[in-house]
């Protein structure tokens, strides 16, 4: 009678959870993404959980008008950044002598 009650409880808990990954004890639901950290992305496929690393794309500063690159904090891609005395506005830089 025992085996009969886990079998039943088995194919219970099997459907109620169907279309869902468990990551580090936390649910997520099929087709969904999550960030681990600012450099890792998680997805969840048909039950199964894949993480990559983030690919960063590669900035191209202007260092003539004084952008540097910088990895701001909790981010995990470079950006262009302008140098302190000068401000971007709509892709413009003002303030560089």
């Amino acid at each position: 009678m025992a085996g009969w009650f886990f079998v039943l409880w088995f194919f219970m808990f099997s459907k109620a959870v169907q279309g869902a990954c468990v990551y580090k004890g936390s649910l997520y639901e099929n087709n969904t993404s999550w960030r681990v950290h600012s450099c890792e992305q998680c997805s969840c496929y048909s039950d199964v959980v894949i993480c990559r690393n983030v690919v960063c794309s590669n900035p191209q500063c202007d260092f003539s008008r004084g952008e540097r690159l910088q990895i701001p904090s909790n981010q995990c891609c470079p950006q262009c950044i302008s140098s302190s005395g000068s401000c971007d506005y709509e892709g413009v830089t003002y303030g560089v002598s």
